[in-house]
């Protein structure tokens, strides 16, 4: 393979390794072509313009890494329960919804959910999704004890209503 012997070399089994200066990998690789890849992480050309980010002076060695890095800035991809409010800048990232809003298959549920400073109880069935209830509390609106007791309280009352 033409010019892959300026970026590595091949040992005597005809593996590939990487000769780049300062490189710890201990990676062999079979291909020559797995041995560029390798070598493009060692030039990364794509830098967070962002000062204040843990990323900026990374860098990213492809240009779908930058620009999903860029997207986690400015998230828009709102969860799919629409009266949660999040957003995330992934699709794969919304494990939230799973988490906070989804227990089992056709199970009504109440889980408390802090969002935007108040605790909000989500309920839902999949059988009658996407309709769903939300009972939004504010602290000062309490009577006293646990807002999520009281929260949950609320909501087993609810569910018993619908059912």
């Amino acid at each position: 393979p033409q010019g892959v012997h300026r970026i590595g070399f091949q040992d005597k089994n005809g593996d590939w390794r990487c000769s780049y200066a300062g490189c710890r990998s201990l990676a062999v690789f079979e291909r020559a072509c797995d041995l560029r890849k390798h070598h493009s992480t060692h030039n990364k050309a794509f830098f967070c313009p962002r000062p204040e980010c843990a990323s900026s002076g990374v860098g990213f060695a492809y240009p779908k890494d930058y620009r999903r890095h860029l997207r986690s800035h400015k998230p828009s991809i709102p969860c799919l329960y629409a009266l949660c409010g999040r957003l995330f800048s992934r699709t794969d990232n919304m494990s939230h919804f799973s988490k906070m809003h989804v227990r089992k298959r056709n199970t009504l549920f109440a889980r408390p959910c802090r969002n935007r400073g108040k605790s909000r109880v989500h309920l839902q069935s999949f059988e009658s999704y996407p309709q769903a209830t939300s009972q939004t509390f504010h602290p000062n609106q309490t009577a006293g004890g646990d807002l999520q007791s009281q929260s949950l309280e609320l909501a087993s009352s609810s569910l018993s209503d619908t059912l």
